[in-house]
């Protein structure tokens, strides 16, 4: 099979994945698993660069938070600051508090400052 030593285009891409898909059950360690290593992380950059996934608003993580059990709307409500103060949040009427947005920041990573800056943006 022809080596694929870059995804740049459609077809590109199509190709890497179905190699992918035909090297799945590689044995670790393997030559072929080395390949699908390598395949993966072209197929991830072609990714990244065409489809990007746009970063959740906090409104966003507080509600997948409270779907998810992860955090109950009690506890999203204390950590807000009260149940009125956790709608106000959720309705884009204020900023996420410090202690929530350190919670997000938690769970997803992102800048406790971003978190923030972007529930006074939407």
């Amino acid at each position: 099979m022809l080596e694929i030593k870059q995804v740049r285009t459609a077809a590109d891409y199509e190709s890497a994945m179905a190699r992918i898909s035909a090297l799945l059950n590689s044995e670790p360690y393997s030559p072929d698993d080395v390949e699908l290593d390598r395949l993966s992380d072209l197929v991830a950059d072609y990714e990244a660069e065409h489809f990007p996934i746009p970063r959740p608003s906090a409104n966003g993580m507080i509600e997948f938070l409270a779907d998810q059990g992860i955090l109950s709307r009690q506890e999203l409500s204390s950590l807000a600051g009260g149940g009125d103060r956790l709608d106000a949040v959720l309705a884009g009427k204020q900023a996420v508090p410090s202690e929530l947005a350190q919670v997000l920041h938690g769970y997803t990573g992102i800048p406790v400052e971003e978190i923030v800056m972007d529930s006074l943006a939407s």
